[in-house]
Order: structure tokens, then sequence, then C-alpha cells
């Protein structure tokens, strides 16, 4: 990446990268369903935000498809994991 995007654009990047894993984190950790559904909403988001960063340096040339792929298709199969842990929660009976 040139010197210029490297605390933009890279900082962005990591920003998301720990968000996604802190927040599954941070979900886990809840005891109600509905603030773990939240913590995974979030981390949803941020995977989404990763897959974007990685697109938009894709376009400007910082990275190739080939170099970005691999981590999109990780951000993807987060996002399905996550759809399903929101499902289930969703769908549970609250704790008494």
């Amino acid at each position: 990446m040139p010197k210029r995007e490297d605390y933009a654009l890279c900082g962005q990047m990591r920003s998301a990268a720990l968000s996604i894993a802190a927040n599954i984190a941070e979900g886990f950790g809840r005891n109600h369903s509905k603030d773990k559904i939240n913590f995974y909403f979030y981390s949803r988001g941020s995977s989404t935000e990763e897959i974007s960063h990685l697109l938009c340096g894709n376009k400007v040339g910082y990275f190739s498809l080939e170099e970005i792929n691999p981590i999109r298709m990780k951000c993807k199969q987060v996002i399905e994991e996550l759809n399903k842990m929101i499902k289930t929660l969703s769908q549970s009976k609250p704790i008494s």
C-alpha cells in the first residue's frame, strides 16, 4: 500500500477486522439473547465493512483480486455463521 494510505485504509481495515472478533467475544459474554444478537449484528456489519475496504483497495489498485479473495471468502463465512447464530437466538425462548 502506498505510504499515504498507510494510516487511512490500512487503519480502517485493521479496525474492522479487530471489531469482528471483539464483538463476537462480547456477544458471547452476554447473558441475554437480545444483547448477544446485537453484538453479533455489529460483528456482521464489521465483516461487510472489511469486504468493502478490500474491494475499494482493489478498485484503486492496492490489492489484486487474487490477494483479497481468500479474505473476502473468510468474511463471507463469518457472516453466514453469524446469521445462523442470530437466527437460532431469535427463535429461542427467553431465559427466566
